[in-house]
């Protein structure tokens, strides 16, 4: 069995399924259409950022040749294929139908934003990443597209996957999987970051606490309301460095985590990302918005470590952790033996390698 994952490397999540499914013997490549600026690894980039029209399609149609022979499993990500354009409007998914036809099996994993539509959110939730995103062409055309897009791989996919449980109410008979993140290397990073560092959690040992965001878009990720509380807290008195985390490749940013005492993930959107599980899995304390009525429905809810919070709260939440800060290394630990129950990418892809043989 070959499975193909592509064609973006969203999260990383691609990268850690391909290569917990090679530890279990499947041969599993990950293969992009471009580079992004987290430079995730990947086995190959086809790397369309630096082509033409022209020769970007034809890399395209010859990689979707090469493919088609070769592979018996298609895992798409972001909710993307290789003969795809999402704007289009009727050139969605042209591979879909020939894949099928070949019977070849197809899973479509959706993201966040691929699937998320505007209008549905500011409707049926009074916090949202939606209400409050500057991205310009986010419309109620976008909206439409999304929901015809989701509609047409629902006809040809075997099996749909989000990694957001609201992504639930928007992509039908979707399962949920959570992020497949590589807890084992970042266990080691630590390990050896302790050796190296002094990182005891004693307040009064530390000039300044850190507390760390590193928004993707600062207005999906509530950075304003982040940013707002912690500058009112150091009006108050509290020592605290709040500092950013941008447009770094993934590698860096890592190395700027080790050196958190707080890690904030975002306030709106409802659930936590790669970020935040690479940061549990660096045994961080973990605050971000969880939209309950969606989560409550996962069997592991009543597990999850993370300090709920959101732009109403975060100012009450963060002056609460830094008078009780004896408490961020217990919550720390909970966060890394809930990765390891949950996220680990090899519980994760024997689970996705049971479904890829059930389908060929």
């Amino acid at each position: 069995m070959k499975v193909l994952h592509c064609p973006t490397d969203t999260g990383g999540n691609p990268w850690c399924l391909s290569r917990a499914e090679r530890k279990l013997g499947i041969q599993s490549d990950v293969i992009i259409f471009k580079l992004t600026r987290f430079r995730y690894p990947t086995d190959i980039c086809l790397h369309f950022e630096k082509k033409s029209f022209i020769s970007r399609e034809l890399s395209r149609f010859k990689f979707f040749k090469q493919a088609i022979e070769e592979y018996d499993v298609f895992h798409f990500n972001f909710g993307r294929s290789i003969l795809d354009y999402p704007f289009s409007g009727i050139l969605n998914y042209l591979d879909l139908p020939i894949i099928k036809n070949r019977e070849k099996a197809i899973i479509i994993t959706y993201q966040g934003c691929d699937a998320r539509r505007k209008y549905f959110c500011k409707k049926n939730y009074k916090i949202s990443a939606c209400a409050e995103c500057d991205v310009w062409y986010c419309n109620i055309f976008l909206d439409f597209m999304k929901k015809r897009r989701v509609e047409k791989a629902a006809i040809y996919a075997d099996k749909l996957f989000v990694l957001n449980p609201d992504l639930l109410h928007l992509v039908p008979n979707s399962e949920f999987m959570p992020y497949c993140v590589d807890i084992y290397k970042l266990k080691n990073i630590y390990n050896n970051y302790k050796l190296k560092h002094d990182i005891s959690n004693n307040c009064n040992n530390k000039d300044k606490i850190v507390i760390l965001h590193a928004p993707t878009n600062r207005s999906k990720k509530g950075t304003k309301y982040i940013v707002k509380a912690c500058r009112k807290l150091i009006q108050e008195g509290f020592k605290i460095d709040l500092q950013l985390i941008e447009n770094l490749p993934h590698d860096i940013a890592i190395k700027k985590y080790l050196q958190a005492d707080i890690v904030v993930d975002q306030l709106l959107i409802g659930w936590y990302g790669s970020f935040a599980v690479e940061a549990m899995a660096l045994e961080k304390p973990i605050i971000c918005y969880i939209r309950e009525e969606d989560a409550q429905i996962l069997p592991f809810y009543n597990k999850i470590p993370i300090i709920n919070a959101n732009p109403f709260n975060i100012y009450d939440i963060l002056k609460e952790l830094l008078k009780n800060y004896d408490c961020l290394e217990e919550i720390g630990k909970r966060s890394r033996k809930y990765v390891e129950n949950v996220h680990d990418p090899i519980k994760i892809a024997k689970k996705l390698i049971k479904t890829y043989k059930e389908l060929i």
